[in-house]
């Protein structure tokens, strides 16, 4: 708000009978001969102002503001602003913005400069800034010394001069190595069966249907404490799945239509110690096939006993399986590196590309060779 509260400037008129006491002829009150004629209006930043009130509202057509601070419910500036603080619902600038620190729902500004952006949504063709808070930003070219965001999506090219990772996982259990997971988001109990959906879309990924008729769909959860909470335990079932969706259907999940894929599975064809039934929430694995063998290989990787899935293995242990086609998975191993159990089946060779059975015959054969040439000269007495 703009005060006019003096002014100082005498009035320049050759009549000598026509005074002011506030200067600005033609602008302000006139004493003539007694008498007074009402002052002429002008116009201060786009508004109109006739001497009688103080100016209040919003300020238009203003060419550069410099200040120490700047509140207001929306700023609106066509030329350049420049102030320390900026504290505004809409900023809406087209020139150049300079300040230490800015608060605002929303600032669609050209060209940013300043220490602090705080703002829920920021449009800006530049930003060159020491912190950056949006919850959306979208930015031709961002200039900063450090950007820190939980996810970050790059849809053309990624180029860094050092990338540092920093990172140590541990998988509490197994982890199984095959063509098709999810995770449920809702579970229907069908004739003969429990109908699971999961979701096609994650954010902006579609997710395709991986699973096939005839696949065994395995879930486990491990080292959950009994009795920590209620109705909660660690659950086991491993099933076959009769029947999977061709295309994506529309389902009811919380209150919010959700695209989803879905599999059926049966409540009679599953392992001996299944436990459970299928849940929202549950993460699920193929794991064998009753009838395609190119779906009946797997890998896993355990750090707990399982006694479910192969119970003769102690952890840790990496196995490779083939030919899964029923709930005895111990009978699939080819390859397997555990504590106490180490097998491997194949055709191995060496690191010089020999055959490591033909090295072994040829050495057998130079033994024999060998000891045959030993007995003849022993029994020639030499």
């Amino acid at each position: 708000m703009i005060t006019i509260k003096k002014f100082s400037k005498k009035v320049n008129s050759n009549n000598s009978s026509q005074t002011t006491s506030n200067g600005f002829a033609n602008n302000v009150t006139v004493i003539n001969g007694g008498g007074s004629s009402s002052a002429k209006g002008v116009y201060l930043w786009g508004q109109y102002h006739d001497h009688t009130a103080d100016i209040d509202g919003d300020l238009e057509s203003i060419g550069t503001i410099k200040g120490n601070a700047l509140q207001g419910n929306t700023a609106t500036i066509s030329g350049n602003l420049s102030a320390d603080s900026i504290s505004a619902n809409t900023a809406d600038i087209d020139g150049k913005l300079v300040a230490g620190e800015i608060e605002t729902t929303y600032a669609d500004i050209t060209t940013i400069d300043n220490e602090t952006i705080n703002s829920t949504l920021v449009n800006a063709t530049t930003v060159d800034a020491d912190t950056l808070q949006a919850i959306n930003a979208t930015i031709t070219n961002l200039l900063s010394e450090n950007i820190t965001t939980d996810y970050l999506t790059v849809k053309k090219a990624a180029h860094f001069f050092k990338l540092i990772i920093d990172e140590i996982k541990a998988a509490q259990g197994q982890i199984i190595i095959t063509p098709a997971n999810a995770t449920l988001a809702k579970v229907e109990a069908v004739t003969n069966g429990y109908k699971c959906y999961f979701r096609a879309e994650d954010e902006d990924k579609k997710i395709y249907q991986n699973f096939e008729i005839n696949d065994q769909i395995v879930c486990q959860t491990f080292n959950v404490a009994t009795g920590t909470s209620y109705d909660v335990n660690n659950k086991f079932y491993w099933r076959l799945c009769t029947n999977v969706s061709q295309t994506v259907e529309q389902v009811e999940i919380d209150g919010q239509t959700v695209n989803c894929h879905w599999i059926i599975l049966s409540d009679t064809d599953k392992e001996s110690h299944s436990n459970s039934v299928p849940e929202s929430g549950d993460e699920i694995v193929m794991l064998g096939n009753r009838t395609d063998t190119t779906r009946q290989a797997a890998i896993t990787i355990g750090a707990y006993n399982n006694p479910y899935l192969d119970s003769g293995l102690v952890a840790p242990f990496i196995v490779q399986y083939n030919g899964i086609n029923d709930y005895n998975l111990s009978t699939h191993r080819i390859n397997t590196i555990s504590n106490g159990l180490n097998q491997f089946k194949g055709k191995f060779s060496t690191n010089t590309g020999d055959d490591i059975e033909q090295l072994i015959a040829d050495v057998g054969e130079g033994v024999i060779t060998y000891m045959h040439q030993a007995y003849s000269n022993s029994a020639d007495g030499r």
